[in-house]
């Protein structure tokens, strides 16, 4: 079905019009500019209750038509860990930057949260995580999580992304210490 050229972002809809990627052209830039794929709802790859997904080895964001703004900044953020990690094969999510705030967050969790988002679950492992973080930081919602709750599960990553979605230095930030 093609790209986003031409696609404009309206609503919770991606919609005929000008303007590629229209109010996330910075984040495209940011993840190394995707190339981004609108298909049919009907497509096979996006089986099984998938909203979309990232391929790294083409650097292909593929959404559906009518995807929310949530899903494609999920998408994009999946994009963006790679192209901040230290290389190809090493996304973000797998440094020491990334892991302290993740194990910090999911430590604190309470028990529903981290039933919901602990370890184990599809958007408590690192890598959805991140891109979560990205939707909520980008949108105020997730792709398939609440906002609120990911806010509160995950402040430290959230804070982590936010920084780096600013392109700001990490310069003056430190893991808090542990309190019992």
């Amino acid at each position: 079905m093609g790209d986003l050229q031409g696609h404009d972002f309206r609503g919770n809809q991606w919609t005929g019009g000008g303007g590629a990627l229209a109010g996330h052209e910075d984040l495209h830039a940011l993840a190394g500019s995707p190339r981004v794929e609108v298909t049919s709802k009907n497509d096979t790859r996006l089986e099984f209750g998938v909203g979309g997904y990232y391929e790294p080895d083409t650097h292909t964001v593929v959404v559906p038509e009518g995807a929310s703004p949530a899903v494609v900044t999920h998408e994009l953020g999946h994009a963006l860990d790679q192209h901040l990690g230290m290389d190809k094969n090493t996304p973000f999510t797998a440094t020491a930057d990334f892991g302290v705030a993740y194990r910090i967050d999911q430590e604190r969790m309470d028990v529903y949260d981290r039933q919901l988002l602990g370890r184990t679950s599809y958007f408590g492992k690192r890598l959805e995580a991140f891109a979560e973080a990205v939707a909520v930081a980008r949108t105020g919602e997730g792709a398939g999580v609440r906002g609120e709750r990911f806010t509160r599960s995950f402040p430290r990553v959230l804070a982590l992304v936010k920084e780096k979605l600013s392109g700001q230095p990490r310069s003056t930030w430190t893991p808090p210490t542990r309190v019992r």
